[in-house]
């Protein structure tokens, strides 16, 4: 795999997780007055990813601030073996100013069981 798609593997489980803790990225891109626009994106790459090899993208919140969170992914092989791993961080602002602005206590709430105790 493209190193460069593992971005994508970990944008298709943020957007899951999003959805699973009942906040869709596309209904909050219609229907709020905030977004969460990706501020910063990391990764790193310990092993290869082989065409057509199956695995598991683990997530959690990494960090969770007034006015911005941190997402961390874990690309697993089908053995268990770490693939990448990578960080993204999501800043709030104001839908209509893009000024920034606290997190919504609704989200707070949604993200706080999966903040990662490390």
């Amino acid at each position: 795999m493209f190193f460069g798609r593992n971005f994508d593997v970990f944008h298709d489980a943020y957007v899951s997780f999003l959805e699973a803790i009942g906040l869709p990225l596309d209904e909050n891109l219609r229907r709020r007055d905030y977004l969460l626009p990706l501020v910063h994106a990391e990764a790193d790459f310990r092993a290869p990813v082989r065409f057509g090899e199956g695995g598991t993208v683990e997530l959690s919140v990494a960090r969770l601030g007034a006015s911005s969170y941190t997402i961390a992914f874990r690309l697993l092989g089908e053995g268990g073996s770490l693939l990448s791993a990578g960080k993204t961080v999501h800043c709030c602002v104001d839908a209509a100013s893009f000024e920034r602005r606290n997190l919504p206590e609704a989200l707070c709430a949604a993200l706080t069981p999966y903040v990662n105790a490390e």
